[in-house]
């Protein structure tokens, strides 16, 4: 009868263990399958990007403080992929760039006559206006694309409108797949960002050695895959550790970004800057059709409006008759 208790007493314990053992797993079943999530290069097809810069100041005394007023920019980019020949797994892959105010581009609808190496610029002549065109190199890795700003996430102003975009739309994306729901550590933040740290809330540093003032990097989500489209949302945020519920201090940065095939199809991040009373919002756009985008070919899918198309056409004839010496600098191991 002893015997037979013990018997009954160990499977009432095994099952406890059992339900719980699959309790635990519960959330993690429901995440759905693993995707791979990898930034794949621009190839020949040059791939088209709008970003836009909006700045909204707390109150009037910002602008007076800031001795400027708010900042509201659009600006289109190129890339083309370069050595594809020679582009081996495992190494950074170099891309040309073309970043230009997407104003400059309006009534532009041929490439300039001769390209000019970037090495020999040619003289400016006296009174014409500077060109806008800023031609770049980048790299391209499966995890990471640069160069990109490592201050994005607390700057109230954009300094370099390039590296900034690379920063919105190519977050570092984990090295192994991810299911929905999970979190991975991307990107470090670093530059001023680390000062704020150690503010206290009369903006004054409270410097402690034992705590050194460094700025934690971006967190990154993965919220969703769309099973139709296979489009990634992934979610970012960053925060120099400072009391949310207080609206005076601190910095509150959040980034919602689509991706597929490889590459951002949208992005749009804030950036609160509660010290200096200016938040940030910039929204990028891919404009192309490179890849096939998602939709584009069903019936009812967006197509770009006459005025967005003579843009792309225009960005484009410019990248091509551009400078093409020059590599980017990338890390051996990014």
């Amino acid at each position: 009868m002893a015997h037979a208790g013990r018997i009954a007493l160990a499977v009432a314990l095994a099952a406890s263990l059992v339900a719980g053992y699959r309790w635990s797993l519960g959330p993690r079943l429901r995440l759905g399958p693993a995707v791979d999530l990898r930034w794949r290069a621009p190839a020949t097809c040059v791939e088209v990007y709008r970003l836009r810069i909006d700045e909204d100041f707390r109150d009037p005394g910002v602008a007076v403080f800031l001795g400027r007023e708010e900042a509201h920019e659009t600006w289109l980019a190129a890339f083309e992929g370069v050595d594809l020949e020679r582009r081996r797994g495992g190494e950074p892959e170099h891309v040309r760039a073309l970043m230009i105010p997407a104003a400059a581009l309006d009534g532009l609808d041929q490439p300039q006559s001769q390209p000019q190496p970037q090495s020999q610029p040619q003289p400016q002549p006296e009174g014409e206006a500077e060109d806008p065109a800023r031609f770049r190199d980048a790299w391209w890795s499966p995890s990471a694309v640069g160069p990109a700003a490592p201050d994005f996430a607390c700057r109230r102003h954009t300094w370099d409108p390039f590296e900034d975009l690379l920063a919105l739309g190519w977050p570092r994306l984990p090295a192994a797949p991810v299911r929905p729901g999970q979190s991975w550590t991307g990107a470090r933040v670093e530059g001023r960002c680390h000062e704020t740290v150690c503010l206290d809330a009369d903006g004054r540093f409270a410097h402690d050695p034992q705590q050194p003032c460094r700025a934690r990097p971006w967190s990154e989500t993965l919220a969703a895959v769309d099973p139709a489209t296979q489009i990634a949302t992934v979610r970012g945020e960053w925060r120099d550790g400072h009391d949310p519920a207080d609206p005076q201090i601190g910095i509150l940065t959040s980034r919602t970004l689509e991706l597929h095939a490889g590459r951002p199809l949208r992005a749009q991040l804030q950036v609160e800057q509660r010290w200096s009373g200016v938040t940030r919002t910039l929204t990028l756009e891919a404009l192309d059709g490179c890849r096939g985008r998602p939709g584009e070919a069903a019936e009812g899918g967006e197509a770009p409006d006459e005025h967005t198309r003579r843009q792309i056409e225009a960005i484009r004839a410019r990248l091509d008759a551009g400078p093409r010496a020059g590599r980017a600098s990338s890390p051996r191991a990014p």
